[in-house]
C-alpha cells in the first residue's frame, strides 16, 4: 500500500467538501478528516487482458523473471503490446462470429406461432453454418 501524495489529500478533501456542499467550514477540516481515516487512494483500474498477459509471463518464464511479471515491470515491452494486440483481436473476432447467433435467436423471438418448425430449423442450421465459418 502506498501512501497518498499531498495532492491526492487535498483533492480528496476538496471532493469531500463539495460532496456534502459544506459551506461553514475551512479545507483544513476535511485534510484532517482524510489524514485521520488513514485514507488511500482507490488502485487504477488494471486491464484483465494485462493481468492475463502477467500471469502468462510468469508461467512461461519462469521463476528468474516471474516478479517482475508480477509488478508489471514488463508491461510495455514488445511481448506485452503483442500479447495484448492478439487478445483483443480475438475477442473481437469472437464477437463477430457471436453476432450471428445474437441475430438468429432475435429472428426466433419474432416469428409468429402459425411459422413451421422447419423455417426455424433451416434459419438454425444456416445460422451455425455461418459461425463455423462454412456459410
Amino acid at each position: 500500500m502506498v501512501s497518498p501524495t499531498n495532492e491526492q489529500i487535498i483533492a480528496e478533501a476538496k471532493r469531500r467538501a463539495d460532496f456534502r456542499k459544506w459551506t461553514g467550514a475551512p479545507i483544513e477540516y476535511f485534510i484532517i478528516e482524510v489524514v485521520r481515516e488513514n485514507w488511500t487512494p482507490p488502485e487504477p483500474p488494471v486491464d484483465p487482458d494485462v493481468l492475463e498477459f502477467r500471469a502468462w509471463g510468469e508461467r512461461r518464464f519462469g521463476a528468474d523473471t516471474a516478479l517482475a511479471y508480477r509488478l508489471g515491470d514488463c508491461d510495455d515491452i514488445d511481448l506485452a503490446e503483442a500479447y495484448l494486440a492478439g487478445a483483443r483481436m480475438a475477442r473481437e473476432r469472437e464477437r463477430e462470429r457471436a453476432k450471428v447467433l445474437v441475430e438468429f435467436v432475435g429472428g426466433v423471438t419474432t416469428l409468429g406461432s402459425n411459422d413451421s418448425i422447419s423455417a426455424i430449423v433451416g434459419v438454425a442450421r444456416f445460422t451455425l453454418a455461418k459461425y463455423r465459418g462454412e456459410a
